[in-house]
């Protein structure tokens, strides 16, 4: 990631992206290859603003992966049960500023914008926000998506599968400058970049979940 760096990471429920992105940002903040295959010039410092998972919950994700990596003080753990990117704008401004953040986590994009996610009206403000957040505090952006889910009539029968595509309104997809899918299961994954905006495709990413 750059500055000013749009990252979206998106899968299916349980796959693992905030397992992906502890470990992920465990491993940056300790200036080490990112899973022995990407190069850190430096340590960098990042912020995790997460808002479906359970404090207690986290600190027992993070456990194994502080045991295998020891600590990471620069990787900034902020859980919360509510947070709007659009009303914190100023907030995470300050916060990033203050802590000299070179990256921030919104995780999950759903819960953080003020109304729906199929709605470009709706997600227009939450990226924009972002952007200025970026722009004020020169910092990289990971965002955290899902994929399409079922959708059931009232009476419970499937109208619609879902699929692998990252859910929501288009506009997300297009405003990122990069794009992985994460597949898999709670031992194994594979994150597979479907957009770079500023490079080649690189190779899919073999994960296991420590």
């Amino acid at each position: 990631l750059s500055v000013n760096g749009k990252l979206v990471i998106y899968g299916g429920p349980g796959v693992g992206k905030s397992f992906f992105v502890t470990e992920w940002g465990w491993q940056a903040g300790l200036g080490l290859p990112l899973f022995d295959s990407y190069k850190v010039e430096k340590p960098l410092r990042g912020l995790y603003i997460q808002v479906e998972v359970g404090a207690w919950e986290l600190q027992e994700r993070t456990r194994n992966i502080e045991a295998m990596w020891g600590t990471s003080p620069n990787f900034i753990v902020h859980t919360m049960p509510k947070f709007s990117i659009v009303e914190r704008k100023t907030d995470t401004i300050e916060t990033a500023k203050m802590l000299k953040l070179d990256y921030i986590v919104y995780d999950p994009w759903y819960l953080m914008i003020d109304g729906g996610e199929n709605s470009i009206e709706d997600i227009r403000p939450a990226l924009l926000a972002i952007n200025e957040v970026a722009e004020a505090t020169q910092t990289a952006t990971i965002v955290l998506a899902h994929t399409k889910k079922e959708v059931y009539t009232n009476t419970g029968t499937i109208v619609d599968n879902g699929n692998d595509a990252l859910s929501g309104h288009k506009g997300l997809a297009n405003w990122a400058d990069t794009i992985g899918r994460l597949n898999g299961d709670k031992v194994t994954a594979a994150l597979t970049w479907t957009k770079m905006r500023n490079g080649r495709l690189l190779d899919p990413l073999l994960l296991t979940r420590l």
